[in-house]
Order: structure tokens, then sequence, then C-alpha cells
């Protein structure tokens, strides 16, 4: 018994340091930011972002400096995530309100809706499924179909 926990602790100590110590990707996806550096990105994202006229940031999900008395540290990019999440939210909740009551407010949502393929989210966090899931929600809405876009709202945004 005593070989195959030794076995074991060196296998998961070579996982770990594998897979610990790395130095990221090229593209610097995989740097760690602290608190204040990942406010900067936070705040650059919602200052590149409009929302619906009844929403506005102070309902975003916030960034936490401290977790069970620990520093918060934050991949790149996570900052601006929790930014597109929102925003996303935002306007598909806008255009499920508006369905059928105020064409102007309809496209407007819908067009929102459509940029989020060029945000980071889409772009480097979503895997090519992700994105055909999306694609496919997307082009349902613009056809007049509601479903995709309310079981999306009903399984990842927050109750207003």
């Amino acid at each position: 018994m005593r070989v195959f926990r030794g076995v074991f602790h060196i296998t998961v100590a070579v996982a770990l340091l594998a897979t610990g110590c790395s130095t990221g990707s090229d593209d610097g996806s995989g740097a760690v930011k602290n608190y204040d550096e990942a406010l900067k990105e936070y705040n650059a994202a919602k200052s590149s972002l409009t929302l619906p006229a009844n929403k506005n940031w102070d309902s975003a999900q916030q960034l936490r400096k401290e977790a069970d008395g620990s520093q918060v540290v934050y991949q790149d990019g996570a900052a601006t995530g929790k930014v597109e999440a929102f925003w996303l939210c935002a306007w598909q909740q806008e255009w499920l309100a508006a369905r059928g009551t105020d064409a102007q407010r309809e496209k407007q949502a819908l067009d929102n809706l459509g940029k989020f393929t060029t945000l980071r989210t889409y772009q480097k966090n979503y895997d090519q499924g992700s994105r055909e899931i999306f694609d496919d929600e997307l082009a349902k809405a613009r056809l007049g179909d509601p479903s995709v876009v309310q079981q999306d709202v009903k399984a990842n945004c927050a109750k207003d």
C-alpha cells in the first residue's frame, strides 16, 4: 500500500508541476492580474460597451478583491468576460422585452446582439462549438424565434 501511495503522490506532484508552472501562452492569455490591474481591465471594457436604457453597470457582478481572506487574482481577460457577459444578458433581456411591442427597441437590441460576435468573449474564449451555438441563437432571433434566447437567459443571466 505504501508503494502505491508513494507512486500516487509522485504522479500528482508531476501533474501539478507540469500545469502549475506554465508561463502561459505567447498571446498573454495565461497572464495573471492582481485586483487593481483587473479593475482597470473591467472599467475599460465597461467604457467600450453601451447598455440598454433601462440597465446600468451598478447591477453587474463586481470584481472581488479578496475571497476567504486571500487576495483574488484574475486571468487576463476574465474581467472583460464578466463585463461582456453582463452586457450580453442585458441586450438579450432587452430584445425579449421589446419583441412585438417596440420595433425600434427590438431592432436596436438585435443589432447589439450581433455585435457580440466581435467581442473578446466570442472571439477568444468561445470554442468553435460555443460560437456555433451562439450563431444559431442569433440566427433564430433574427427570424423572430425567441426560444434559444429565452433558454440562454434562463441558464446564464441574473434575474432583475
